[in-house]
């Protein structure tokens, strides 16, 4: 995946369109107020997969998104547990398929459980999953451009919901 774009697949035999917003990321107080925003936007019922390499900041970010969301414990990834339930203004179950190797092992752990229309399903390693992931998932690819230096691509499925016009027009 490194140095390829990102695209979410279609699915369906109506495969959805999709906004690509671009965000370049200059440091962890830039990754911490996307995060906020990206809090704010999200409602119960979202499904946001992650997707990027190792280091590309997926966990900084699910963090930045429990804090803003009223998380008053430490977010970790759930690598080895593969998922994590927190308690905020809005439930939050964060899920970690890197170590979902085969589809088997996909199927067996359950995620289809965590999509929760009472809560926000954060999805790190998400392309490892797709074929579990509802068709309407906001996707973000996220690319290391340096040590500091992220690039951020957020793929709104179409057509794009009110509470995503600011992101799309580009306000900050």
């Amino acid at each position: 995946m490194i140095g390829q774009p990102f695209k979410p697949v279609a699915k369906g035999p109506n495969p959805l369109e999709w906004l690509e917003l671009t965000y370049h990321i200059r440091s962890l107080a830039e990754t911490d107020r996307f995060g906020g925003r990206l809090a704010a936007a999200l409602t119960a019922g979202d499904v946001l997969g992650l997707v990027g390499e190792l280091g590309s900041g997926k966990t900084t970010l699910i963090q930045s998104i429990g804090r803003a969301l009223g998380v008053g414990e430490p977010v970790h990834s759930p690598t080895f547990v593969i998922a994590h339930h927190y308690a905020g203004r809005i439930p939050i179950y964060h899920l970690d398929a890197y170590r979902l190797e085969t589809w088997e092992m996909a199927r067996s752990a359950a995620l289809e459980d965590y999509f929760e229309p009472d809560g926000i399903t954060l999805v790190e390693w998400a392309d490892r999953i797709i074929e579990l992931l509802p068709e309407r998932t906001i996707w973000l690819y996220l690319q290391v451009d340096s040590e500091q230096e992220r690039q951020f691509q957020l793929f709104l499925p179409q057509p794009v919901e009110a509470r995503w016009i600011s992101w799309r027009d580009g306000a900050k």
